[in-house]
């Protein structure tokens, strides 16, 4: 029993009709994913960047493995791991590349090459970093009192310090900066008499050696205690943890970089160099 008369039917067979290439659609990834990776890397500067500080540091911000982020100190060396030979090497923010393996403490990581540099010049150590913070609190000083802009105007102008750029004094503002090019003349136009420039550029040039030693220790003593099949533990997992037996009751990571941002932010120096997850 048919319950639709035939003259209730629609016939949808048309005749004459083709069809041209139409609309291709959409990649899901390209379309969406992009765009949400975009916001939340938006989110997460605009995040650190509200903790505004006299001492805030330059950084870029880095993807690594699993989507997780970590922001990279511009100033300061980071420690990367050679593929081939395991050799764990110093280097410059701005020649770190993709697929480069970072490897950094998973506590108080930008703290390390500080802590390592004060062993090393033992008991002036103290000495030397109140004499270096001298300066520093005499410019931040400044900054506060009539801003940023102003100091920087008043360097170039008055003192002829053309390296005076605002960014460049937020850097000199923050702990990594230890010894700048025109560190003299900055002392000279900061007040400090011959004397005090003295023990300033004395203790700045201790520190920086200190700090330099300290680096290619850490170096050495990482690539120490490497598992000789690191390559296929990142290949397999994207990342690599470990205890180390010569830096006391320290865990490091060794993550690769998938991406890295040609800006760079100012945020604080205690929120460099950890992971963020994605």
């Amino acid at each position: 029993m048919n319950l639709i008369n035939d003259d209730h039917l629609i016939n949808t067979i048309y005749e004459d009709v083709t069809f041209e290439k139409g609309f291709s659609g959409l990649d899901f990834k390209e379309t969406f994913t992009k765009e949400t990776i975009k916001k939340s890397e938006k989110t997460l500067i605009s995040y650190f960047e509200n903790f505004s500080s006299e001492a805030n540091i330059e950084v870029k911000l880095a993807t690594i493995s699993h989507n997780d982020y970590i922001f990279l100190p511009i100033r300061q060396k980071v420690n990367v791991v050679d593929r081939d030979s395991l050799r764990v090497f110093q280097k410059e923010v701005e020649d770190v590349v993709i697929e480069d393996l970072l490897i950094f403490r998973e506590q108080n990581a930008s703290n390390l090459v500080r802590e390592e540099a004060d062993n090393i010049m033992g008991a002036n150590a103290n000495e030397y970093r109140e004499s270096l913070e001298k300066w520093k609190k005499r410019l931040r000083y400044h900054v506060r009192k009539k801003g940023i802009k102003a100091v920087s105007k008043i360097l170039i102008d008055r003192y002829k310090l053309s390296v005076a750029k605002e960014n460049n004094i937020k850097n000199w503002m923050s702990n990594q900066s230890i010894k700048p090019s025109c560190l003299s003349e900055l002392l000279k136009a900061l007040k400090f008499d011959p004397q005090e420039i003295k023990e300033i550029l004395n203790a700045a040039t201790e520190i920086r050696s200190a700090h330099i030693s300290a680096g290619h220790h850490i170096s050495r003593t990482l690539m120490n205690e490497l598992d000789k099949d690191l390559e296929n533990i990142i290949n397999e997992n994207g990342f690599y943890r470990f205890e180390s037996k010569k830096f006391e009751e320290s865990f490091f990571n060794i993550a690769e970089i998938e991406k890295i941002s040609d800006e760079t932010y100012f945020i604080p120096e205690n929120e460099t160099l950890k992971i963020i997850k994605g």
